[in-house]
């Protein structure tokens, strides 16, 4: 009542009050129910209102939506006023604490159950990309720069592509957070910096120069070291985009710096999103040894005496880890395999990914050495039972493998009998392409005939 109706004096006073009680989440939720939203938002729009008066609302605002924010069933038409009322607040003419606040409470409805998509969708229409840029172009206060780089790297995560496309609107500004990302003195700066760059589209060449060009590739690669696993997990993610198959210059750079032997001993990173991502950059990888991979030159008759290369018993050639990027060379296998316990299905999706690049199906003799060093380490019990996975993705991959073991007489006189069981569960129960596949799989094993009742239903 004092805040709507009263005096300046009492309109000040209350909302002194309220600054503090608001920092309870039981009283937010009371100001919440008690229509409080409303009064805020008018008080942080009026042009009369006092500086101090504005400064509370918006320390209120960001209270109550963070008590708030998991069970605010607000209608679009309210969330959409209080969104654009906040974006206009941040600039210049706006005290830098409101403006830290409205940051603050962005971030809360962003990560609100019941808010965060709405939001996030809002925020883009409304080119928050474009004002958060600005905010970092023209701020010099600490908070703000920090709580704009937060909400940044948030909104990035679900809109990359938006997010490239306000760099190459504003230029130089992507190359103000690369030069963030470099230093690593700042660490929450720098880990913002990162994150955001991870998110951005993996072939978006104009990202690709800018962080080459900036020379922050050995910074990345530094960075995999940290003690902070968030920004390892970053700095992974960043990587990633330079271990694509179609740039073999960059990996063989990223392989003679080590990083391959990094991404290997990341795999038991307690993080999931940086297994994930190790995983991927391994394969990438992994696709171009048997490019690189070249035979030894036949020996001349003067070199009788010289010792002989060792060749890489999968690839045919002299494998190492720096100059074909060869997997086995880097003992990646055992590592991946653990992976593929992992609860987490895009984790299991990028290890058996990267396992797949070591059995090629177009020359199963040729590659029986991997199907071999997989076998024993468990690999193909493993495959088999990831068949009965509740993703399709991951149901089709295992089965694909699966079906390339069993194309070797050894494999399915040693293994079939234990795989029955799960072939006939995705020959009923698997997706189109899964069933697909277990029919292939019993037909190897000589069960379609005894199973074709199982499979029959399956397919009809």
């Amino acid at each position: 009542k004092m805040m709507e109706c009263g005096s300046k004096e009492e309109c000040e006073a209350s909302i002194s009050a309220l600054e503090n009680l608001s920092s309870v989440p039981a009283i937010s939720c009371l100001l919440e129910k008690l229509a409080a939203m409303q009064i805020l938002l008018k008080l942080l729009k009026t042009a009369k209102s006092s500086q101090k008066v504005k400064i509370g609302s918006a320390q209120i605002f960001a209270n109550v939506l963070i008590a708030i924010g998991d069970r605010w069933l607000a209608n679009e038409a309210q969330l959409e006023e209080l969104i654009f009322c906040f974006l206009q607040h941040l600039g210049p003419t706006a005290p830098a604490e409101v403006q830290c606040y409205l940051l603050q409470g962005l971030y809360a409805l962003t990560h609100g159950k019941a808010t965060s998509r709405s939001s996030k969708e809002m925020l883009k229409e409304f080119q928050v990309f474009k004002v958060l840029l600005s905010l970092l172009k023209v701020s010099r206060e600490v908070d703000i720069r920090r709580r704009a780089l937060e909400l940044f790297s948030c909104l990035s995560e679900t809109y990359g592509a938006d997010a490239s496309a306000a760099f190459k609107e504003q230029p130089g500004s992507l190359n103000k957070i690369v030069d963030m990302l470099k230093d690593e003195s700042k660490e929450l700066e720098c880990l913002a910096a990162t994150t955001i760059v991870a998110h951005l589209p993996s072939g978006d060449s104009y990202v690709q120069s800018v962080l080459t060009q900036a020379e922050a590739i050995p910074v990345l690669i530094q960075l995999l070291s940290n003690r902070n696993e968030s920004l390892v997990e970053a700095a992974v993610g960043v990587l990633l985009r330079f271990t694509d198959s179609r740039m073999v210059e960059w990996q063989l750079k990223l392989a003679e710096a080590g990083v391959i032997q990094q991404f290997v001993a990341l795999l038991h990173s307690p993080r999931s999103l940086t297994k994930e991502r190790s995983a991927r950059a391994l394969a990438n990888l992994s696709c171009s040894t048997s490019a690189l991979s070249i035979p030894p030159a036949a020996p001349k008759c003067w070199d009788c005496f010289a010792q002989c290369p060792q060749v890489c018993k999968l690839h045919d050639g002299v494998c190492s880890v720096e100059k074909t990027l060869c997997l086995l060379e880097a003992g990646a296998v055992n590592p991946l395999l653990s992976v593929l316990r992992e609860g987490d299905a895009r984790c299991v999706m990028a290890a058996l990914g990267a396992l797949n690049t070591l059995v090629d199906n177009r020359k199963i003799e040729k590659w029986a050495y991997g199907y071999r060093i997989i076998a024993q380490a468990n690999g193909l019990l493993m495959f088999i039972g990831l068949m009965s996975h509740t993703s399709p993705e991951i149901q089709e991959l295992a089965a694909i493998i699966c079906e390339r073991f069993f194309g070797l007489v050894e494999y399915r006189n040693q293994y079939g009998p234990a795989a029955q069981m799960h072939i006939v569960a995705v020959a009923q129960k698997g997706s189109q392409q899964a069933r697909q596949i277990a029919g292939r799989i019993l037909r190897q094993l000589d069960l379609l005939h005894s199973q074709s009742n199982y499979f029959g239903l399956s397919s009809s």
